[in-house]
């Protein structure tokens, strides 16, 4: 905890700027997680996708963490959601990430999801959120492999809205049901979901 300032200012007696003084900060603030973002990570490696969920569902409802916490919190959620093939709650954490204000770190990375729940689920919602995702995003090289899949997803043509609203809540209220009949059905993480699924 020490060493920040005293990082700062060695970096600043570099002469690098302010901003990149602070990005450095918190690159190395993120290195040492929380011990709740610690164990869930640790969770997600062994396969333990609900554990690590319930512990990163509360990291991100944590208002008294810093963004870029609950920026990577929210994005291991996705992915963890996506392992347990809650593939619409997933979509919408990804919906979260891509339009978050400021910028969340992990927007342009979430672009390989967006490709993966295209697989799985009606194209036509991931192109939505697709057609989200900042075109600056889409030329970084980490979506290489998948640039051309996410440009085809971005121009798949928008199905009529009110067609689409009754598509997505049929997905919606199915999940809704497998949530409550899975492990996570009791949790606060499944009662969240449940609520943002809005299937009544």
């Amino acid at each position: 905890m020490h060493q920040q300032p005293l990082l700062g200012a060695l970096v600043l007696g570099r002469g690098l700027s302010v901003i990149a003084v602070a990005s450095l900060l918190c690159s190395s603030a993120l290195a040492q997680p929380s011990p709740s973002l610690a164990l869930a990570l640790r969770h997600y490696e062994h396969k333990r996708y609900v554990d690590a969920a319930a512990l990163l569902f509360v990291v991100e409802a944590d208002g008294k963490r810093s963004a870029a916490y609950r920026q990577r919190a929210q994005f291991w959620l996705m992915k963890c959601l996506y392992h347990l093939k809650h593939d619409v709650s997933a979509l919408g954490q990804l919906r979260r990430i891509v339009r978050a204000a400021p910028p969340s770190r992990y927007r342009a990375a979430s672009g390989k999801w967006l490709v993966a729940l295209a697989r799985r689920m009606p194209r036509e919602m991931v192109a939505r959120v697709a057609r989200l995702l900042p075109r600056g995003d889409i030329e970084q090289p980490m979506l290489r492999r998948v640039r051309a899949q996410l440009e085809a997803l971005r121009a798949l043509p928008l199905e009529p809205r009110l067609l689409a609203r009754r598509k997505t809540r049929a997905l919606r209220c199915a999940e809704t049901k497998r949530i409550r009949t899975s492990s996570l059905g009791g949790t606060s993480l499944g009662r969240a979901l449940i609520k943002r699924l809005r299937c009544r």
